[in-house]
């Protein structure tokens, strides 16, 4: 298995609003053993990142793509979904996460611009099943099932198209 990126998220209340936010993410050792250090005390959520497989000997020319979809603790497909994991001052927390490989299909979608004028920063969202995470959302590692795809540009985010 490929080394994979681990996110944490901790909740924050600012304002009195509760925001869940992304802190410093870690790769996984070559045993999959990650960790997150210094923590304070509070309410944490743990996921992997997509990852694909980088196997050179599992690979076939032209062949079908295999990785490893975002996985959330515990065993949950989606942030709202995933475990919340209190962490208290000093403590050590166990979190297992086991990543599935799955067949990966490439997603290609084509932006065309249409006047010369347009905002040419562009931010593309996408997110499976209905769920929008909080973290980032990459274009081209899709599993099999239903897939929503916006581009926009600015401040606020102004979609300019969709894709389902």
């Amino acid at each position: 298995m490929p080394p994979i990126e681990v996110q944490l998220y901790r909740r924050e209340v600012r304002e009195g609003f509760a925001r869940w936010e992304p802190l410093i993410p870690v790769r996984t050792r070559a045993d999959g053993e990650f960790r997150f250090a210094g923590l304070r005390a509070g309410e944490y959520k743990v996921f992997t990142h997509e990852a694909m497989e980088r196997d050179p000997l599992a690979a076939v020319p032209n062949g079908p793509m295999y990785g490893f979809p975002p996985r959330f603790f515990a065993a949950a497909r989606d942030f709202a979904a995933a475990d919340t994991i209190q962490v208290k001052a000093g403590e050590t927390v166990t979190a297992n996460i086991a990543p599935e490989r799955q067949r990966c299909y490439e997603i290609r979608i084509p932006v065309i611009r249409q006047q010369s004028g347009q905002a040419t920063g562009l931010k593309v969202s996408v997110h499976s099943q209905g769920h929008r995470g909080p973290g980032r959302h990459v274009c081209g590692l899709g599993q099999s099932g239903r897939w929503h795809c916006a581009a926009g540009s600015g401040r606020p985010f102004l979609v300019l198209g969709r894709v389902r």
